[in-house]
């Protein structure tokens, strides 16, 4: 099997195999540069998101997802039955995301309903000559 590369090295790796450099590959999946340089950099901790991955395997469906994110498998996939498991992963991916950004509307909404409940109760009780700090 080899010696496992982490996934800064996978990434970087696939950028170069596929002909890009950092710049060019930002702007072919339609990234921001800034967070390519972050996903490459060695001393940066910043992950992906998984808009990342959607766009890369969308724009790449022959990479292997798998060996992008473990290092198990090898870079290219066959254009056999292995574009299907690429497939469902890009399927779930989205998924995740619709649910994430579904989540974070809900949050959203929530919390501006509680900031206007909050200052009509602020502005009751200053109507009222009481104190809420917040």
């Amino acid at each position: 099997m080899g010696i496992d590369i982490g996934f800064k090295e996978r990434l970087l790796k696939i950028i170069q195999d596929l002909g890009y450099n950092r710049k060019t590959f930002a702007e072919e999946i339609d990234v921001p540069i800034t967070s390519v340089y972050q996903y490459i950099r060695e001393k940066s901790a910043i992950k992906p998101s998984l808009n990342f991955f959607i766009k890369f395997l969308d724009r790449f469906p022959n990479v292997n997802g798998n060996w992008l994110l473990t290092g198990q498998g090898t870079p290219l996939l066959s254009m056999d039955g292995s574009r299907s498991n690429q497939s469902g992963l890009v399927k779930n991916l989205r998924e995740q995301v619709l649910t994430q950004q579904t989540l974070i509307d809900t949050l959203f909404q929530e919390n501006t309903y509680l900031k206007s409940e909050l200052d009509a109760v602020k502005r009751a009780n200053e109507n009222s000559g009481t104190q809420i700090k917040g």
